[in-house]
């Protein structure tokens, strides 16, 4: 099993955030697709803090848990239990996008996205800020 925590505040910016522009291609406007500086910064976030991969062959389980920290809205109440789900943007989906390219990227737990045959995420607020990531084989 591989298991890592990247402490710091997740990147809000998601793989739904890529830029477009309009670039002419004879005599029509053609779009062409970019990854803006913030998504870059999001990227690099991920594939600094994780380590250099242990693809491991067939189906994989990942589990991925978000913590952002405490909005100063929040009361003591909810506090006290030391997590609330988060249900404000980023999307859920988008989020896990971007961290398993960057996944993808350093060959950690799988060498190919398409080995993820399950995906648990939370989304959250909470103590500890931070992605907190699990990989594990299904044929072990």
């Amino acid at each position: 099993m591989i298991d890592v925590f990247i402490a710091g505040v997740p990147p809000t910016i998601t793989q739904q955030s890529k830029g477009v522009r309009c670039v002419p291609d004879r005599g029509a406007m053609r779009p062409m697709f970019y990854k803006k500086k913030s998504y870059r910064d999001a990227e690099k976030f991920y594939l600094e803090a994780l380590p250099n991969g242990f693809p491991f062959a067939g189906p994989v389980v990942v589990e991925i848990e978000l913590t952002w920290p405490w909005r100063k809205a929040e009361s003591k109440k909810e506090k006290i239990s030391g997590w609330k789900f988060k249900t404000t943007k980023p999307d859920l989906d988008n989020s896990a996008k971007l961290i398993l390219d960057a996944m993808e990227m350093k060959q950690v737990g799988f060498s190919h996205d398409a080995q993820v045959a399950k995906l648990n995420i939370v989304k959250k607020w909470g103590d500890n800020p931070g992605t907190h990531i699990k990989v594990w084989s299904l044929e072990e």
